[in-house]
């Protein structure tokens, strides 16, 4: 149980009843809840290494970034370019991630029904 609000995506994986366990998988409306961002920043830690570590996060177990999955192709390639290269491509990233948020919404409003 943290000891803070604590923010986390729906598929960063925390320890729960002795298991990891996807956040949005848990979500109980009471205790844990789905909060809709905006524009807020999300934070995720990276170890050296190619394996998935965990680590305590405000007095809770939680993963940390995998070594080998998009975002973190992404920002290594984004810390090896230019300032201005880095705005265009952060913006065009951001543009797919917003389709591609609004995509997921849809599917969950047509699998609600």
């Amino acid at each position: 149980m943290p000891n803070n609000d604590t923010y986390v995506t729906g598929e960063h994986k925390i320890f729960y009843n002795r298991e990891m366990i996807k956040a949005k998988n848990i979500v109980n409306g009471l205790t844990i809840k789905k909060v809709e961002m905006k524009n807020e920043i999300v934070y995720n830690v990276l170890l050296e290494g190619y394996k998935i570590e965990r680590m305590i996060a405000n007095g809770m177990i939680s993963e940390t970034l995998c070594p080998n999955t998009l975002m973190v192709k992404m920002l290594m390639k984004l810390n090896n370019i230019s300032d201005k290269e880095r705005m265009t491509e952060i913006m065009e990233y951001n543009k797919g991630m917003r389709l591609e948020h609004e995509r997921r919404k849809k599917i969950e409003i047509l699998l609600s029904e």
